[in-house]
């Protein structure tokens, strides 16, 4: 055997003659050629009889028949025998007939194995368009599908959720932690974070501390729900209102990271040091009169995106009620 599973012998003759390789077609002709010669002088006899009368025509002798048909047998089994008949195309294993009749008749070679072809790519012209949801010239969407989801853990060990007072917004104050399991270095600048909220809620009520943008809102699709993605608040924005004589401040973001190496982590533990904070608008909400926090099913998590992909999601279902803290205490 060869390699590749194929005989050394494929498509080859083996040397012994069968009925099979008997080669019936130049036995036909064989026998035939004889009587196509003789079919020559029986027409000129049969055109000068025909002037005759038809006692008088001369008959062909049934000697000269009989010589004919042996020679005819003999030239017959012959041709048969002896007339080499051409090799049919192997078919390799694995095809059949009708598919390898369309292979060119060499051989293929056995050093390369069979395999499967993919299927092609469609052409540009082939490709369906996306739909006006998933396009926008000025602010695209960001999903969380991109052909190679990177591997980027990211967990909230402090939060908190209470109404600011400044504004009729919801003031969401995290403390991240991120471990970068991916091939590379990725963006952790606060332009790549992101408050997912409800897309029900209004995104036009939303406004950045001081009037500082980090961002736009944008359309956001991850986890398999579409929402709203707010951007955060500028690193040491804050506002202020003046409350019975008293001057009360928002809290502002604690943030200078912008990469993360890696296989490398980040969370800073002190206090008023990397934590992130959001102004969103908000749907319904619940809060405690005493403590002022409050809980609402409109934020739906936290996000990290790169190139308008989403490479780290927490969901809001998944902060811990232990990490749940005073906005003050982090």
């Amino acid at each position: 055997m060869a390699r590749g599973g194929i005989p050394e012998t494929l498509g080859q003759p083996s040397g012994r003659r069968t009925m099979l390789d008997f080669n019936w077609k130049a036995c036909v002709l064989g026998f035939l050629a004889p009587w196509l010669t003789l079919l020559v002088p029986l027409v000129k006899t049969h055109r000068i009889n025909a002037k005759r009368a038809s006692t008088d025509r001369e008959r062909v002798n049934p000697k000269y028949l009989f010589a004919v048909g042996v020679i005819s047998i003999v030239l017959g089994l012959a041709a048969g025998l002896f007339t080499p008949i051409s090799a049919p195309t192997a078919v390799p294993e694995g095809f059949t007939k009708a598919s390898a009749d369309e292979f060119p008749t060499s051989p293929p070679s056995t050093d390369i194995p069979q395999t499967s072809l993919p299927a092609p790519t469609p052409r540009s012209s082939e490709t369906p368009s996306a739909s006006p949801s998933e396009v926008s010239a000025s602010c695209p969407p960001i999903s969380d599908k991109p052909s190679v989801q990177p591997k980027v853990e990211l967990e909230i060990v402090k939060w908190c959720v209470h109404i600011s007072f400044l504004t009729d917004l919801l003031e969401v104050k995290v403390k991240p932690a991120i471990i970068n399991l991916s091939q590379g270095p990725i963006d952790i600048s606060l332009s790549s974070w992101f408050l997912v909220i409800s897309a029900d809620a209004d995104k036009s009520k939303w406004v950045p501390a001081e009037g500082l943008r980090v961002g736009s809102v944008v359309q956001i699709e991850v986890d398999g729900i579409t929402g709203w993605a707010i951007p955060p608040n500028a690193d040491g924005a804050f506002e202020t209102i003046q409350m019975d004589g008293v001057e009360i401040a928002s809290y502002a973001t604690h943030w200078n990271q912008t990469t993360l190496e890696q296989n490398e982590n980040y969370v800073d533990p002190d206090v008023k040091e990397g934590d992130i904070v959001w102004w969103a608008p908000y749907l319904q909400v619940q809060c405690d009169e005493i403590t002022g926090d409050c809980t609402t099913e409109d934020i739906l998590g936290i996000a990290i995106v790169n190139d308008g992909r989403v490479i780290a999601y927490s969901p809001a279902s998944a902060w811990s009620d232990t990490a749940h803290d005073s906005p003050g205490s982090f």
